[in-house]
């Protein structure tokens, strides 16, 4: 088996391959070397500069052999900050459950697993300092994944962090994103919501009838729009005045 970083890669790659490239581990060449988003060196770049770093981002050119990675063209580079926080989650949920812990709950910078009661989750507002609503989880293990243009951006949010990789950009179909799914799945969870914020909202809906994942979608004049599977892994979901 793999290392950790080395499951992480091969996730990353899978989900990649799933979503299209809607989610790409290699947008790294834009997030970090060109926008410098987690790093002091943040910046708007110029069209043009995009338009040159979007040719070196391409999940198909990466070459996998056994713990090695490969990256095919010279200025390439991995972010995993789409992925890893929701893989993190899941590694400490089996942690600690194979060290006897019956319930718990594991919150990381939007991700979130619990399991073994009933935890009460408060839904962020994405445009004001309070909860636009709270969901109450069976007891039974549920992962959920927040994105939004809310928490990291450079100087407006019209420049926030999610990066569409096809086009090396931002998009500005949401506010905001939250996914909802049963189970411990924090890595794919995670990865959804990066490559949701992308997507139209017919195809979100369509990618959630297939991934079993449910999804609350928050547009930029606030308005909610719900599939049926998010309520799935919840006792009661209640919304605020929003």
């Amino acid at each position: 088996m793999p290392p950790a970083g080395g499951r992480l890669r091969q996730e990353a790659l899978k989900i990649a391959s799933l979503t299209e490239g809607r989610f790409d581990p290699t947008i790294g060449a834009l997030t970090q070397r060109t926008y410098g988003f987690g790093t002091d060196r943040e910046r708007i770049p110029s069209p043009d500069e995009v338009r040159r770093k979007r040719g070196m981002v391409n999940y198909r050119d990466v070459e996998v052999h056994d713990r090695k990675i490969f990256l095919k063209k010279p200025g390439m580079a991995l972010d995993l900050g789409g992925i890893g926080k929701g893989h993190a989650v899941s590694a400490l949920v089996a942690f600690l459950k194979e060290r006897g812990a019956s319930r718990a709950l594991i919150s990381l910078g939007g991700e979130i697993c619990c399991y073994g009661k009933l935890w009460n989750i408060a839904i962020q507002h994405p445009r004001e300092r309070r909860l636009l609503g709270l969901a109450v989880t069976k007891s039974e293990e549920t992962t959920l994944s927040t994105s939004g243009d809310y928490e990291r951006f450079i100087k407006h949010r019209e420049h926030h962090h999610i990066l569409d990789p096809q086009t090396g950009s931002q998009n500005h179909f949401y506010a905001g994103v939250t996914l909802a799914a049963p189970g411990v799945r924090g890595g794919v969870v995670d990865a959804q919501a990066t490559a949701f914020f992308n997507m139209p909202e017919e195809a979100v809906h369509a990618a959630c009838e297939k991934s079993k994942i449910g999804a609350l979608l928050i547009d930029h004049h606030l308005n909610l729009r719900i599939n049926k599977n998010f309520h799935e892994p919840f006792e009661k979901v209640e919304f605020f005045n929003v």
